[in-house]
This record gives structure tokens, C-alpha cells and sequence, in this order.
């Protein structure tokens, strides 16, 4: 039921850290995964290790055209997309107080808004092909705001990040309920703390921070015919920290 074989997948941001275990975990169900992100050396580095299943190409979720170039050479190379996984999000860190507007309309572009730009992309294609599935990435802090750190120089909780990774959910809900009638499930995955090296955590009740192959398998569900009849629904991969006092 996990098998993905014969299924062409786009992972955005796939040269990142959750990114690229991502479509490690879609090409190991037999995929064919196509990277894309703005990270050239790094995406076309990723498909070197992954092997011939795997192709890379440039992405850029805040530029429309850039959007349509991408989708548009999937389409010609393998005839379309069955998944697409929305990885990618830019947005610079600053404190509420001081955002000006354009540190804000960079995030909603490399945000929510590229993340629909790139879900209307893929509607068009998933319609031809009889369905599909889109699994869209947010973020514990879409619900938990971080306590502001004490400490010289240190980074400022981003609002417009937390704003654009409670839209995505809401995008999610409502693009499910649209497209269900061609086949097309839309969901989120919502991580909590992955860093690059796992580590203790306290505060989560499995008392670690998540590793980014544990992400993979909660994609994998939403995006296979294991998860079939699950649509506008948010996973929550957290290890428990959510729900716990």
C-alpha cells in the first residue's frame, strides 16, 4: 500500500534538510523523484547520491514563471505529477515590531503564496492523470508561539513565518475540499523540532527532538494509497510535545 512505483513526485525545497529526506523516502517506495529547489549545487548533489530514479531542477516558489518552467518540463519529461510536496519556505527573522513591509511580502511569496502557486500547478496536471496527492509541510509554531530568548543577538521569533505556516493549513483544509471531486487529496505534515542533530529534549514527551526520516514516513502515508482515504487532515510529528502540559 506504500508503493509508489511508476509515480512521479516534485519535492520543493528537496535539497534542504527535511527536503531531501523526503525524497529519499518517496524514491525508496519507487518514485521518480524530481528535487527542486533554488539550491542548485546542492539539489543536483542530492540526485547524484540518489541515483538515476532522481532528477533535479531549478525552483524558485516566489517567482511564478519560475514556477510554470518547473512544473512545465516535468510535465513534457514523464507526462505529468502524482505527487508534489511542498518543503520549501523562505522568510527572513526579524521582531515584530521592527518587520517592514517588504521582509513581509517576501515571506508571503516564498510562503503560502508560492505553496499555492505550486499547488495550482500540480491540480492541472493530477486532473489529467484521473488524481493525486499533495502534501503540504507547516509547523509547530503555525500553533505554538516560542517565548521571546532573553539573550543579546539572538533571533527574533518570526511572525511571518508562523503566519505563513497557519495558512498553509488552512489552504490545505479548503483546497481538499475543492479538488476531492478529481482525486486529488491534499493534507499537512506539521513537524516540531527537527534540527540537524537529534538531541535530547525534555519538554517532548518522547523526550528527543524528531529525525528528519521520521518526517519521510509521515509523508509517505499521506502520499501513497495507504492514506487513500485521508484528506484535509494535518499529521502532527512532534513526539508528543502538542499535546503535552
Amino acid at each position: 500500500m506504500f508503493s509508489l512505483a511508476g509515480k512521479v513526485a516534485i519535492v520543493t525545497g528537496g535539497a534542504g534538510h527535511l527536503g531531501s529526506a523526503i525524497a529519499r523516502a518517496l524514491l525508496l517506495q519507487g518514485a521518480r523523484v524530481v528535487v527542486a529547489s533554488r539550491h542548485q549545487a546542492k539539489h543536483e548533489a542530492l540526485c547524484r547520491e540518489l541515483g538515476p530514479a532522481s532528477s533535479s531542477l531549478p525552483l524558485d516558489i516566489a517567482n511564478r514563471e519560475s514556477v510554470a518552467a518547473c512544473f512545465g518540463q516535468v510535465e513534457r519529461a514523464w507526462g505529468g505529477v502524482d505527487v508534489l510536496v511542498n518543503a520549501a519556505q523562505r522568510s527572513g527573522s526579524l521582531d515584530s515590531a521592527s518587520m517592514d513591509a517588504a521582509t513581509w511580502e517576501a515571506a508571503l511569496d516564498g510562503g503560502v503564496s508560492g505553496t499555492f502557486w505550486c499547488c495550482q500547478a500540480a491540480q492541472r496536471s493530477m486532473q489529467r492523470r484521473g488524481g493525486g496527492s499533495i502534501v503540504n509541510v507547516s509547523s509547530i509554531i503555525a500553533h505554538r508561539a516560542p517565548l521571546p530568548s532573553l539573550e543579546a543577538g539572538a533571533a527574533a521569533p518570526a511572525s511571518n513565518y508562523a503566519m505563513n505556516k497557519a495558512a498553509v493549513l488552512g489552504l490545505t483544509r479548503f483546497l481538499a475540499v475543492e479538488w476531492a471531486r478529481f482525486g486529488i487529496r491534499v493534507n499537512a505534515v506539521t513537524p516540531g523540532a527537527f534540527p540537524r542533530e537529534a538531541q535530547s529534549l525534555p519538554g517532548v514527551p518522547l523526550g528527543r527532538t524528531g529525525r528528519a526520516d521520521e518526517l519521510g514516513g509521515a509523508v509517505l502515508l499521506l502520499a501513497s494509497d495507504a492514506g487513500s482515504y485521508i484528506t484535509g487532515q494535518e499529521l502532527v510529528v512532534d513526539g508528543g510535545w502538542s499535546v503535552a502540559l
